[in-house]
């Protein structure tokens, strides 16, 4: 609270990373990602200098704080909504991805065995909220098909995933 009140929600450190950036990354409070966003909301949206926005930093808390990433990830999103300019987020520019396609460069790493299958809970978790944020678009399909396998039935059957293929194959005929 101390952060918001001061205006300093809205400074970033030598590497553009803002403090809603770090409450992401660690999996603070919903009580002070709220305030973070409530007083600076750009930063849902603002990128550090390596093209990482709030979201990404969420997605990749899943790895140290499993539990608590996709209760960030969900309210990331719903905030998005109130804050953020429609049809941005999920936005690719040159010098960074959108929060689906770091999700899929992030489990290309990871196999599913003994030692991360809290990790990949939580993806299974955070990955159909994402899902249903994105566009329906060829991209979404695309970024998919790079899943590992332990996490493409969690894609393929999530509702959003089957009305575009739904819409595809009405395409065809």
């Amino acid at each position: 609270a101390v952060l918001a009140s001061t205006g300093a929600a809205s400074i970033a450190d030598d590497e553009g990373i803002l403090p809603l950036h770090y409450a992401c990354a660690f999996g603070a409070t919903e009580e002070t990602i709220r305030i973070l966003v409530a007083r600076f909301p750009k930063a849902l949206s603002q990128k550090d200098l390596q093209g990482r926005d709030p979201l990404i930093f969420a997605i990749a808390n899943t790895k140290t704080n499993p539990k608590r990433a996709p209760k960030v990830v969900a309210l990331l999103l719903d905030l998005t909504d109130i804050y953020v300019p429609a049809g941005t987020m999920f936005q690719t520019t040159e010098d960074s991805s959108n929060p689906l396609q770091f999700l899929a460069n992030f489990v290309s790493q990871i196999e599913f065995r003994e030692g991360t299958k809290e990790m990949c809970a939580s993806i299974k978790e955070c990955l159909p909220l994402l899902l249903n944020y994105s566009e329906p678009t060829p991209t979404v399909l695309s970024t998919l098909r790079t899943f590992p396998g332990w996490l493409l039935p969690t894609a393929v059957l999530s509702p959003h995933v089957q009305h575009i293929l739904d819409e595809k194959i009405k395409d065809k005929f």
